[in-house]
C-alpha cells in the first residue's frame, strides 16, 4: 500500500512538472533600438524573452536570435486591472536611451516589472520621459 501511494505522489509531481513546463510562455519581439536593461546596454535585434526556473519565477531569460546576446533578468510581479490585451514590452525613452521597464503577455492580469535603475532616475531629472510599446508574438516553447 505504503508503494502505491509513493507511485501515486511520485506520478503526481511528474505530471506537475510537465504541466508548469507547458505553461511556459515566449514572447518574441523586434527591438529596433539599443535598449538598457539592468545597467546592461543590449543591441537593436529580435529577442526572444521567457520565464526561467520552476513555475515561471519572477526571473526572464533574454536572448537574440543568433544567441549571441544572453542576459537573465530578475523582475517583479505587477498587476493590472485588466488583463493585456497584447503581449507587449514597455520601454521608458529618455533622451535616446531606452530603459526595458515592463513585460506583459496577452490575457494575463499580471505582468513583470524591472525596478527603476539610477541612471533612468537621474536622466528622469532633466528630461521627460516617453513610453514607447513594442508589440511582441506568443511563441511556442
Amino acid at each position: 500500500m505504503k508503494y502505491l501511494r509513493f507511485v501515486a505522489f511520485g506520478l503526481g509531481l511528474l505530471f506537475t512538472a510537465l504541466t508548469l513546463q507547458a505553461q511556459e510562455i515566449r514572447a518574441a519581439a523586434n527591438i529596433p533600438f539599443d535598449f538598457v536593461v539592468q545597467g546592461r546596454t543590449l543591441p537593436a535585434d529580435h529577442y526572444t524573452v521567457r520565464p526561467i526556473g520552476s513555475g515561471g519565477g519572477e526571473t526572464e531569460l533574454f536572448q537574440n536570435d543568433d544567441g549571441s546576446v544572453v542576459l537573465m533578468v530578475l523582475m517583479q510581479s505587477c498587476r493590472s486591472k485588466e488583463a493585456a490585451e497584447k503581449s507587449k514590452l514597455v520601454f521608458h525613452r529618455l533622451g535616446d536611451n531606452y530603459f526595458l521597464s515592463e513585460i506583459w503577455i496577452a490575457g494575463r492580469e499580471t505582468g513583470r516589472r524591472l525596478p527603476t535603475s539610477r541612471e533612468e532616475i537621474q536622466l528622469a531629472m532633466n528630461q521627460k520621459s516617453q513610453e514607447v510599446v513594442i508589440y511582441a508574438a506568443l511563441t511556442p516553447r
